[in-house]
């Protein structure tokens, strides 16, 4: 039973580790006022860089436009688009005053993001993807970090908003309860690895000092991240803002998807890793990089071997006691999202979860075979264009839930009814 043990040692570990962040976190917490109520209102442009998005390019642009702040322009990038979408945007916002329209030949994301940085002259740049809607608080929510000179870069908070079948539902589970809440633990120890670039904020003079986006790396948001960080500035995290992307909703754009992010994270952490681990921060040296390594990157490759090892200890060997054990790590691991969904106020039932948790483990498990077969056929830091569906859903803020009806929630789950 030792591969189980093992597993509910590290559970604890990472239990322990947490809720140590979490409380560190909670001591730090200062509230940071912004758009203009202490005077604090710099210049923002946001950078939207698109190629071939012409199903959802317009709706992101009109989504922007509905942001409450009151110094912002949107700088739109076409990098050398075939579909049309530089006429759209152009017939649509060619007069607009809040909208710069760009267009350059075909570069590269990173490229494009850097001409667009290259022609701002604010204070703080944001990056948006063309699939991403934000919250009409977004920015004033983010830009406030940025009175702390030491600051150079924010995270938004990332929700997925295109929950249409299992797989997107899978996702949005992974985005709240893994990728945002890495950021806001990492947040209270200045160990952020990864500000998003579907919605990210950076100081300009601090991107454009450590060199600006990078297009030798395929994941150009986390390396220019982890530059920032090992070159001794502040990256903070802004949960209050607030922005839904379309996640792929099947199996081929997702797995083109997870294999470019997987690359880009690992490509990140072997270039950068001595750095970080020679970094002044003990923090991130010796608790956020390991950690990193062993559950974002190892932990998935690995982890789907102890149901393997169950089912062939209890069908071919009938060692019925292995059961107990296999139970005991995924409740506790259940357990441990659940209060993370529940901190954050999302719904998902006990049983959907633990269901979530088993298929996904399997499906990031599968994403490494991917990986394996594109570097053997060269094409592995090939950039994967990901198809859009324009099917993003704006949600309201939901407030946190009471105890009393968490517990409603778990007993309609056991009855399999709705709670409300």
């Amino acid at each position: 039973m030792w591969p189980f043990k093992v597993l509910l040692g590290i559970c604890l570990v990472k239990v322990i580790v947490y809720f140590a962040l979490l409380r560190k976190g909670n001591e730090k917490k200062v509230h940071l006022s912004a758009n203009g109520e202490d005077g604090y209102s710099p210049g923002v442009d946001i950078l939207l860089p698109m190629y071939n998005e012409a199903k959802v390019v317009l709706q992101t642009i009109e989504n922007l436009l509905n942001i409450k702040y009151n110094d912002f322009s949107i700088v739109v990038i076409d990098d050398g688009s075939t579909d049309g979408s530089w006429d759209l945007v152009k017939g649509r916002y060619g007069g607009n005053p809040r909208v710069k329209l760009i267009k350059q030949r075909n570069a590269g994301k990173s490229a494009a993001l850097n001409t667009g940085m290259s022609r701002s002259q604010s204070e703080i740049i944001v990056t948006i993807d063309a699939d991403t809607w934000v919250r009409a608080d977004a920015l004033a929510n983010i830009v406030g970090f940025f009175q702390d000179k030491r600051v150079a870069a924010v995270s938004g908070h990332i929700k997925v908003g295109n929950r249409v079948n299992l797989l997107t539902t899978m996702q949005y589970f992974e985005y709240v309860a893994i990728w945002d809440n890495d950021r806001a633990f990492s947040d209270a120890v200045n160990g952020i690895l990864i500000v998003p670039g579907s919605l990210g904020a950076f100081r300009r003079s601090a991107a454009d000092a450590v060199g600006g986006f990078r297009s030798e790396m395929i994941a150009e948001d986390t390396e220019l991240t982890l530059r920032l960080l090992f070159s001794d500035y502040v990256i903070r995290n802004a949960p209050d803002a607030v922005a839904y992307t379309e996640a792929p909703d099947n199996l081929r754009m997702f797995f083109r998807q997870r294999v470019r992010w997987t690359t880009g994270l690992t490509q990140g952490l072997v270039k950068h890793c001595r750095k970080l681990f020679g970094h002044g921060n003990l923090y991130v040296a010796y608790l956020i990089l390991p950690f990193t390594w062993l559950f974002r990157v190892l932990f998935p490759l690995v982890l789907p071997f102890a149901d393997y090892y169950f089912l062939y200890a209890f069908v071919v060997q009938r060692r019925h006691e292995v059961l107990v054990w296999w139970f005991a790590v995924i409740i506790s691991e259940a357990f441990v999202n659940l209060f993370i969904l529940d901190k954050n106020g999302e719904r998902v039932g006990v049983f959907k979860l633990i269901l979530l948790q088993r298929l996904y483990r399997h499906l990031l498990f599968c994403n490494y075979w991917f990986i394996f077969a594109k570097w053997l056929d060269g094409s592995l830091f090939k950039w994967g264009k990901i198809s859009r569906k324009g099917n993003i859903r704006l949600e309201e803020k939901t407030a946190t839930r009471e105890p009393e009806m968490l517990r409603e929630e778990i007993l309609s789950d056991l009855r399999g009814t709705e709670p409300y």
